[in-house]
């Protein structure tokens, strides 16, 4: 790839050096009118210089593409530079021969589009787009005016344009695509699907206008601060030409807010499912009703109350079932049966570490954390010993790591 992306500079610098030249040759000729003939002979080669130049300058960019970072904006002022120069020659061919130039190939008008043509870029600053959700709409805009939309501009160089002002993620998303007339429309609907979601950028817009920090003294500096992040977000929501529906679309914005993440995750699908790109707050009202029925006819899962039995045999007693709360119940103590835990018990408490453990091991309760019945080994505590730092418990400890070894084998 880099030899070929050097060869192609090579020979693109060969037909830009003699455009440099003809340029050269025009603007003696615009003086000295004895180089009038050299100068209409240099410019029967115009034509292919450029076509060359075109070529060579497209591989450039192909190459370009490939890699990691890269260096559109550079190539891209070697362009207008050569714009540049066979513009001014053209006018200068003009100036020199005008009956000439009428009647024969290049005629003026087929010159005056030709110069058009080239003419690629107005003369603005595109902006940059980096993938940020909030830049999107501005950069679009400015794309579209100077550069999607000029039909005089050939799509393989509305996507050299289009690669050159992208970065980060966005240039991610299509920089594997050759530079082709057939991959501009698909690198363009690839960034307009990913990106252009009105509704995102206009929640983003509200929230960023919501989350204005709001002042605790006056201050002129502060409450400039403050008026200019209103204008700007307030201008950038009315730019997304929302206007009909702004109010319903605050009123959305404000109960979208008040609901959980699950339910908003449904009400995001149920959209996406009926290719609804704006929804109205009419739309997410008539969601949360049927959503709420959806819910009455589960089950709570979270409910700390559960049914421990039901007295179905048995003396009758006014309490036709029996309610037992679970969630804060205590277990009882394995070692005297009474409610309390182990490290309670006055059993287990009085006795030797060594005896400890043999008071605990037939009941199969956790060494580490004296609660639970599980191993050591899937212990979910983070607790250990306060003495030496293994994994059981204080009461448990040895002073002889030998008697701890028999304790735990017996």
């Amino acid at each position: 790839m880099a030899v070929k992306l050097k060869e192609a500079r090579a020979m693109r610098a060969l037909a830009y050096n003699q455009m440099v030249e003809t340029h050269d040759v025009a603007s003696s000729a615009l003086v000295q009118t004895t180089l009038k003939g050299l100068f209409s002979f240099r410019y029967q080669r115009v034509e292919e210089v450029v076509q060359d130049f075109r070529k060579y300058h497209a591989a450039v960019i192909s190459c370009l593409s490939s890699l990691t970072e890269p260096d559109f904006e550079s190539e891209d002022a070697v362009r207008k530079e050569f714009d540049r120069l066979y513009c001014e020659t053209g006018v200068a061919y003009g100036e020199l021969f005008p009956a000439s130039s009428a009647l024969n190939t290049p005629t003026p008008s087929d010159h005056s589009q030709t110069r058009q043509n080239n003419i690629r870029l107005p003369k603005i600053s595109l902006r940059n787009f980096d993938g940020d959700f909030v830049k999107w709409y501005p950069f679009i805009q400015t794309f579209n005016t100077a550069i999607h939309n000029n039909e005089s501009l050939p799509p393989v160089d509305k996507f050299q344009y289009l690669l050159s002002c992208l970065s980060g993620e966005a240039l991610n998303l299509i920089k594997s695509l050759t530079l082709s007339e057939d991959n501009y429309p698909i690198a363009y609907k690839i960034l307009t699907d990913r990106y252009d979601d009105k509704r995102k950028l206009a929640a983003q817009f509200f929230h960023g206008i919501m989350s204005i920090p709001k002042l605790t003294r006056e201050s002129a500096k502060a409450l400039r601060s403050v008026l200019d992040s209103f204008k700007e977000h307030r201008g950038a929501l009315e730019a997304l030409k929302i206007a009909d529906n702004l109010e319903d679309f605050l009123w959305f914005s404000i109960l979208l807010d008040k609901v959980d993440v699950n339910t908003r995750k449904a009400f995001e699908a149920e959209c996406r499912i009926q290719k609804i790109d704006f929804p109205t707050r009419e739309d997410l009202e008539n969601f949360i009703e049927s959503h709420c029925k959806v819910l009455d006819c589960c089950p709570d899962p979270t409910g700390v109350a559960r049914l421990k039995s039901f007295n179905l045999s048995g003396p009758k007693s006014h309490n036709k079932a029996s309610f037992v709360v679970t969630s804060n119940s205590v277990k009882k103590c394995p070692l005297c049966t009474e409610t309390h835990n182990v490290v309670k018990c006055p059993t287990f408490v009085q006795a030797s570490p060594f005896d400890r453990y043999s008071l605990i091991k037939p009941t199969r309760t956790c060494f580490n954390c004296l609660k639970e019945e599980h191993a050591v080994s899937k212990c979910p505590s983070k607790g250990c010993c306060r003495d030496c730092g293994g994994r059981h418990h204080t009461l448990l400890h040895f002073k002889s790591r030998k008697n701890l070894a028999c304790a735990i084998g017996t």
